[in-house]
């Protein structure tokens, strides 16, 4: 607009001066004004188109910044920000469009994996090394995955792929061995290559659903099936799987209120040595018998107390009314006690235990705490404290289930463990196979080398008792000694007991 009302004036100026000098006829002097004025006028015009053009150029390119940044933002809210894979909501948003459209007649699967082991990544190449075997994982599995399937990442370790339109499900099911392998084989873990593993669900449409997430919640049903089955497990849904979640639901309801009561009590297994078969003490044995869903297997609600965070408390009522038992046997009779793997996470862990020793008047020499080797995959340096700390005071330490957990032999001497249980595994098949007895011998002597006590547990017949003697094993613990009883009956057994030896 300057340009637009100077622009006359100034040409209209230097026009009059000019003219002035040259020509002295009033003539003259008006076509040099007339020459000015159109001059100038053509001058604001061009002025006026350019100026317009570049404002236009300007917006143009403004409103295209402002569209890709739109997009990119869209783009960010549906896709992983490390893997460039759709996300859940992304994901969500298409396998409901796929149910939708599912034609008669035909199939769709959602298959959910969770990869397994990528903690030995984090720990030997640090979080970097984990996010770039995510990137490698998501790379490799799309060469995988056709162009008309959908591959997301649905948060962690969790992916899923959606099978739109299929003929059989046995396209599903190859589909997961293929991803089970690839990730079992993956070749950019380096030193920890074979770590690695994948396990599957598998739900499948329209027979488990038409609802996304419905759909969606039977295949990670069937995948954390999976993962209890073992590593590189593939399971397909099944309609008891609800029924699961229900009945789970039911006993987390019951045991939130009955936890402080009376129906969860511990039960008592003899500890015989095996060099007499005389019993030297007791391990304590969840039971429970609830009064509104009936009895309850221990690795059951176990595991509910665990995951819904009731595990430290009950594992506090039970080491208390176990230690007021133990108090009441002869001096010489131990009470072993078993730790989850949660209670060790918790850094004041010795001091309730010392507290509770306290209270209940049992000689910190007469208790043996457990501890099975997955404890280990967490903190190990809270848990080689909470150790020193308890054998410190007199308190025995054991190594649970030794041989079918993440134990390495340097653990099993910088932790100062007193004794090492022999998982039930090996137990079961001596006398059928010929490795088990292999592994068996072995850990006794390697327990004798560094002068920790050998249990056997499991032990369920007259020759497994002769095999574990005969190899050097101090203790056992089983059925053919005695299977866990109530606190009455243990005191009757130990009594018998004394009076046998006495006789």
């Amino acid at each position: 607009m300057i340009v637009l009302v100077l622009a006359p004036v100034v040409f209209f100026i230097l026009a009059t001066t000019t003219g002035l000098l040259n020509h002295f006829s009033v003539l003259s002097h008006s076509h040099v004004i007339i020459d000015a004025l159109l001059l100038a006028f053509v001058v604001a015009a061009v002025g006026t188109a350019v100026y317009a053009y570049r404002r236009i150029s300007d917006i143009n390119r403004e409103v295209e910044r402002r569209r890709q940044a739109q997009a990119q933002a869209h783009s960010f809210a549906r896709h992983d920000p490390l893997t460039g894979l759709p996300n859940r909501g992304f994901y969500t948003e298409r396998l409901q469009s796929v149910l939708y459209r599912l034609p008669p007649g035909r199939f769709a699967a959602v298959i959910v994996f969770e990869i397994l082991g990528l903690r030995l990544v984090n720990d030997a190449r640090g979080q970097y090394g984990g996010d770039i075997a995510l990137i490698e994982i998501a790379e490799g599995l799309t060469h995988v995955v056709s162009s008309d399937m959908l591959f997301a990442r649905m948060g962690g370790d969790n992916f899923a792929i959606v099978i739109p339109d299929m003929e059989s499900i046995d396209e599903a099911a190859r589909l997961a061995r293929i991803v089970a392998g690839a990730i079992g084989r993956a070749s950019f873990a380096g030193d920890t290559a074979g770590s690695l593993a994948a396990c599957v669900g598998v739900a499948i449409a329209p027979d488990e659903g038409l609802d996304a997430d419905t759909l969606t919640r039977r295949a990670e049903l069937a995948m954390e099936r999976a993962m209890r089955t073992g590593r590189s497990s593939i399971c397909f849904y099944a309609k008891e799987m609800d029924a699961h979640i229900e009945r789970r639901g039911e006993i987390e309801r019951a045991l939130r209120a009955e936890i402080s009561g009376t129906s969860i009590v511990p039960h008592y297994q003899p500890l015989v040595a095996l060099d007499g078969d005389r019993i030297i003490g007791f391990e304590a044995l969840a039971r429970w018998n609830s009064p509104t869903v009936g009895p309850v297997p221990p690795d059951v609600f176990i595991s509910v107390a665990e995951e819904c965070g009731l595990i430290q408390d009950l594992g506090d009522r039970l080491l208390r009314q176990a230690c007021r038992d133990a108090a009441d046997w002869p001096d010489d009779m131990i009470l072993a006690f078993n730790l989850s793997p949660r209670q060790l996470k918790d850094p004041a862990l010795a001091l309730r235990i010392l507290s509770v020793l306290r209270d209940t008047g049992l000689p910190p020499r007469r208790l043996k705490i457990e501890i099975t080797e997955s404890a280990f995959v967490g903190d190990i340096t809270l848990a080689r404290k909470i150790i020193e700390e308890l054998r410190g005071v007199g308190v025995h330490i054991a190594l649970d289930d030794f041989g079918t957990g993440y134990a390495t032999l340097s653990q099993l001497i910088s932790l100062h463990f007193d004794k090492i249980k022999i998982d039930r595994s090996f137990i079961r098949r001596l006398g059928q196979d010929t490795d088990s007895e292999v592994i068996v011998k072995a850990v006794i002597g390697l327990a004798r080398g560094l002068g920790l006590v050998t249990l056997a547990e499991g032990v369920e017949s007259a020759s497994q008792h002769g095999s574990l003697r005969d190899a050097g094993c101090m203790q056992g613990q089983g059925y053919l000694f005695g299977k866990a009883v109530p606190a009455s009956e243990a005191a009757a057994m130990i009594t018998a007991t004394k009076e046998h030896a006495a006789a």
